[in-house]
């Protein structure tokens, strides 16, 4: 059964090892903000630091863990005398070290999207797999929809008063990316993350799935999934789009 609402979501996936791995072992791979397809995602020059002195004493906190030895010193002096404007110069390359440390996993709102398939599925030779989310509250902590933008808005940070603006960063898009409804969970680390089996509800093949990689899928999950569907999709006869046939 497919459902276009929350709780359900999707995520497409393209014909390699990897899926398979990840179908096998029932986990969400968190990749780095570097790897994803859009330069601007992540962008640290979304948030514009603060002078308040007070504010980049804490900011200095949050960052001083990913400084070398002799930047920590450096900078820890500078602090203490209150000079920052050396400080807020060089503070946006560690800033954006900081955000790289986290692990990002993206899914949408829709399984019907031609460009995601040719995009993220391989050119619709891969899948798209549909998730109940309420299954598994810790593996979709926090899944929220992002925040798309006409132009570029740049958010003063204030870690102290505003530390909530450092999602800006974390969840928004150009408009352009508008049609792709994504939703994204963030975890504070990268790699595999566990997913409860009951959360995976549908696997849909896409029109260019071959039968060999079909049948690999099948055998890898019919005995693991406890309520599990399949289903292939067709291009409709009459207009751009796809119909989704359950495999009986």
């Amino acid at each position: 059964m497919i459902k276009q609402e929350l709780p359900y979501t999707f995520r497409f996936r393209p014909n390699n090892q990897h899926t398979l791995n990840e179908l096998e072992k029932s986990y969400v791979y968190f990749q780095s903000p570097r790897l994803l397809n859009d330069p601007f995602d992540c962008y640290p020059n979304l948030l514009k630091f603060t002078e308040n002195t007070t504010e980049l004493k804490l900011l200095f906190q949050v960052i001083e863990q990913v400084m070398n030895i002799s930047d920590k010193t450096k900078f820890r002096k500078e602090i203490l005398n209150n000079e920052f404007s050396n400080f807020r110069n060089f503070v946006s390359n560690y800033f954006n070290e900081f955000i790289n440390r986290f692990g990002i996993a993206c899914f949408s709102l829709s399984p019907s999207n031609l460009l995601m398939w040719s995009h993220y599925s391989n050119f619709h030779k891969g899948v798209c797999l549909m998730y109940d989310t309420s299954k598994d509250k810790n593996a979709f902590h926090r899944i929220r929809p992002m925040d798309y933008k006409e132009e570029f808005e740049q958010k003063e940070f204030n870690p102290l008063s505003k530390g909530n603006e450092f999602e800006h960063v974390l969840y928004s898009k150009s408009d352009v990316w508008r049609n792709e409804y994504e939703l994204r969970v963030i975890k504070e680390e990268q790699g595999e993350f566990s997913v409860n089996r009951d959360c995976l509800r549908t696997i849909i093949f896409g029109m260019q799935t071959c039968d060999k990689y079909k049948e690999k899928i099948l055998r890898l999950t019919k005995d693991k999934y406890p309520e599990l569907y399949y289903y292939t999709c067709q291009p409709l006869p009459d207009k751009f789009g796809l119909r989704f046939t359950q495999i009986e």
